[in-house]
């Protein structure tokens, strides 16, 4: 699963190490998220790695975060529909024997040297 901003600036080359499948969601409202989940998708579609993608509608960013925005854009409906994608993801990535990629955390701590995923 990938958190953050920059994913989208991962070299196609470096994805095609990982081991495991990919979750990304974002808020419809988030155009610069949105977009970059949009690019994202393409870049492991072209290193031939499984992605599943949500931009849940009417979101915006920082949606499953009440604090975040005095709570302006908290959207409990899209966390609660969240969290059940992301356990469906968690259930059926494990099951499948998933398992945790160093390569794709590497990959992360290059891009602008931020902590942006979190990957099954």
């Amino acid at each position: 699963m990938l958190y953050g901003f920059g994913f989208d600036k991962i070299d196609t080359k470096r994805l095609e190490r990982l081991k495991s499948p990919v979750l990304v969601i974002a808020g419809g409202e988030d155009t610069g998220t949105t977009q970059a989940a949009i690019n994202f998708l393409s870049s492991t579609k072209e290193a031939k790695r499984p992605c599943e993608m949500l931009i849940y509608p009417g979101a915006d960013h920082g949606y499953a975060q009440p604090l975040f925005n005095e709570g302006k854009n908290y959207n409990p409906e899209a966390v609660r529909t969240t969290w059940v994608l992301v356990e469906d993801f968690l259930s059926n990535a494990l099951s499948r024997g998933a398992q945790p990629s160093k390569a794709l955390v590497e990959i992360i701590d290059k891009v602008d040297h931020q902590p942006l995923a979190f990957l099954v």
